[in-house]
């Protein structure tokens, strides 16, 4: 799947590094029960790319850079969408822009009715992003010693329903929009 700056596909072996870095990277892994050691994150990373479903490298169309993964799981008594992306692709709105497109899909393709999405809340620059792209806080619980805020996304009946114009998704093996080529200009 393309967006207007990012491509978002399957793990592949080239992407161990980025896997890697995204679950031993201290500030990455903050709110996420903290960074774990290299050898367990190649592990990882191995059973990732062996059984890619459901699972959308974000790479920018730009530089060719993967800056981040998206996943589509099973997780607390739902759908769950979440998001790891490195720090130096922060406030550049590809995390929002990549998880638009995810959900579209889950939603479009993939036939969920309901997403969820679950943050810290103490991390307010998750629970933003969240509300930027449409989803609702729902309910607070504790797990894992720490306060999480679940968020909710529906299946809009017609993209009028959405919070946002649906992206202009491209799939990958066609052209994109002319309007891909510009350079960013701004952006949340």
């Amino acid at each position: 799947m393309r967006t207007e700056h990012l491509t978002l596909r399957e793990p592949e072996t080239g992407d161990t590094a980025l896997l890697v870095a995204l679950r031993t990277d201290e500030a990455v892994r903050k709110h996420l029960g903290g960074a774990i050691d290299v050898a367990m994150a190649a592990q990882l990373a191995e059973v990732n790319i062996s059984h890619p479903h459901g699972l959308f490298v974000a790479e920018r169309r730009d530089t060719k850079e993967s800056i981040g993964l998206v996943m589509l799981h099973p997780g607390h008594g739902g759908t769950e969408v979440s998001y790891q992306f490195l720090p130096s692709s922060w406030k550049q709105g590809f995390a929002s822009e990549a998880l638009r497109c995810v959900i579209d899909h889950a939603f479009d393709s993939e036939g969920i009715d309901e997403l969820i999405a679950v943050t810290q809340t103490a991390n307010g620059p998750s629970r933003r992003l969240l509300e930027r792209i449409g989803m609702t806080a729902s309910e607070q619980f504790e797990e894992f010693g720490e306060q999480q805020t679940l968020y909710r996304a529906q299946r809009p009946t017609s993209h009028t329903e959405s919070h946002d114009p649906p992206l202009d998704v491209v799939p990958s093996g066609a052209s994109p929009p002319e309007s891909a080529n510009r350079p960013r200009e701004g952006g949340p």
